[in-house]
């Protein structure tokens, strides 16, 4: 599984939704409660930051600031942490378990998908 994380800086709610459609047409798995950052979960393992950084330009207005950022993350140990009441009220934690934890990598893989379903919500 390959993990992206994405910046875009002052992002207005029209460029948020244009993303995030974006993201799902690409079949990835995406972490989207912070509104300038998304999080992002694929099965394609040979994408990189530079080839999702290309796919953004047909949506995004040239010369915007953006930021893409391929996360190769440990296989064992902890990808991740959290602190605090907001994200504990919103679930926060419950994607990045299902989608960035090292245990659960064999279990989706074992599955045969070629793409992430997005979660709703």
């Amino acid at each position: 599984m390959t993990h992206f994380v994405v910046i875009l800086p002052y992002a207005t709610p029209e460029m948020s939704n244009l993303m995030t459609n974006h993201f799902i047409k690409l079949g990835f798995a995406y972490w989207h409660w912070c509104t300038e950052c998304w999080l992002l979960a694929s099965i394609d393992t040979k994408l990189d930051a530079a080839g999702l950084k290309n796919s953004l330009d047909e949506i995004t207005i040239p010369r915007l600031s953006l930021l893409v950022l391929r996360v190769d993350l440990p296989t064992t140990g902890s990808n991740w942490a959290w602190q605090g009441e907001i994200a504990t009220k919103q679930n926060w934690f419950t994607w990045l378990m299902e989608y960035w934890q090292a245990e659960n990598y064999k279990k989706i893989k074992s599955l045969g998908l070629t793409s992430l379903n997005p979660p709703t919500g």
